[in-house]
């Protein structure tokens, strides 16, 4: 892992405009090395996509095994899709009819390949190698959406894994007998709190405070009997029951 580390920051510094940190490096808890757990590299997002053109390169001048072949067709499918989503981002805010074929092409190739790897790989080691869930499920999504013309890298697809984060962070702190309720009491308390925030700062926008008092009270009114029927306000009810 430290040779590793070594030649992923070195080719970092000659191929790319992002640097690693200098206590940067692979470990056995930065790559999720557990018996029976999925192994996933953790941490920054360009941290991955670097190492994914480092995989790329690497690939590309030095002889593969016939055995990683399908590693290698992997690898380069998907930097390809997502160095032309980063690429047509930078000529504006939709893609070109040309670029929506390649991405479904390559999209779909790389999807293929993965959930082909993901069934060649099971119990060959301790670890498991290539899971498909839940990036898998995104990743999908993503490219199904280009034929909406959107470049999919301009919405905030990847923010939703972070308010599922903050979710299962909530749930974390509940007992396993109420984790639905009491995490979605949690979730509403800070939106409550969230609703007095803005109700403060308003009124400095022109309305006036007693439609204010009125949308306050509604609100508050409509929280406490959600809570108390045990009902569930639409906006977090899916995301609650995701958590189990």
């Amino acid at each position: 892992m430290h040779d590793a580390s070594v030649k992923i920051k070195e080719w970092a510094r000659q191929h790319s405009d992002k640097r690693f940190p200098k206590t940067w490096k692979l470990t056995k808890a930065r790559l999720s090395l557990k018996t029976g757990k999925p192994v996933h590299l953790t941490g920054k997002a360009w941290q991955a996509g670097v190492i994914l053109e480092y995989l790329a390169s690497l690939f590309e001048t030095n002889d593969v095994p016939q055995i990683a072949n399908e590693v290698k067709c992997t690898v380069w499918a998907c930097n390809n899709l997502i160095g032309l989503l980063h690429s047509a981002r930078a000529q504006g805010l939709f893609l070109q009819p040309e670029e929506i074929r390649q991405g479904q092409v390559v999209g779909n190739y790389f999807l293929r390949t993965f959930v082909s790897l993901n069934r060649q790989y099971i119990r060959v080691c301790p670890f498991v190698l290539f899971h498909c869930r839940p990036k898998l499920h995104l990743v999908a999504h993503m490219v199904s959406a280009l034929y909406n013309e959107r470049n999919p890298v301009v919405d905030c697809l990847w923010m939703d894994e972070n308010w599922i984060g903050q979710i299962m962070y909530l749930a974390k702190k509940t007992h396993r007998r109420r984790t639905h309720a009491s995490t979605l009491f949690r979730y509403c308390a800070g939106l409550l709190n969230l609703f007095r925030s803005l109700f403060f700062w308003l009124p400095f926008f022109g309305r006036t405070q007693s439609s204010l008092a009125r949308s306050h009270d509604a609100f508050g009114l409509g929280l406490s009997y959600s809570l108390r029927r045990g009902l569930s306000f639409p906006f977090v009810g899916t995301s609650v029951y995701m958590v189990s």
